[in-house]
């Protein structure tokens, strides 16, 4: 009797559990963190989260963000992951400040269908919270 006492116990605690951890996958999935706010207002207009980069040409003004971010992710090699961690959010906070031809990740024939970033308006702690999420969430993830 103990033993099936104890049984249903640690099977309704194991269940409880569970349905704790998908409500609680659910609520962070719906949550929009400050970084991916700032994108949607700032930078959304020319990145897509959603498609391809080749998908993409003629339908926005730059490749898509996780098109950038796994090409960055992949060609910052160093041996420590929070050294590629904070490499990767310098090179955006930098590039975003001052783009260039001559530090784009894209080769002459990735940049042409968009041409060069412009600046834009994005306050240092707005880039900081983009750039944080952009390799902490964006570059984790493939195209739809």
């Amino acid at each position: 009797m103990k033993k099936i006492l104890l049984s249903l116990l640690v099977v309704s605690s194991v269940a409880f559990a569970v349905e704790n951890v998908k409500e609680k996958k659910i609520e962070d999935l719906n949550k929009i963190t400050p970084g991916e706010k700032i994108f949607n207002q700032k930078c959304s207009i020319c990145h897509n989260l959603k498609t391809s980069s080749e998908l993409m040409t003629g339908q926005r003004f730059a490749p898509s963000m996780i098109d950038i971010a796994n090409r960055m992710k992949k060609n910052i090699i160093v041996p420590d992951e929070d050294i590629q961690r904070f490499t990767m959010i310098s090179f955006i906070k930098e590039y975003v400040k001052n783009p260039s031809f001559d530090y784009s990740i894209y080769d002459n024939t990735g940049v042409n269908p968009y041409d060069l970033m412009p600046k834009i308006d994005i306050s240092d702690k707005e880039l900081s919270l983009v750039a944080t999420w952009v390799y902490d969430e964006v570059s984790n993830r493939k195209f739809k």
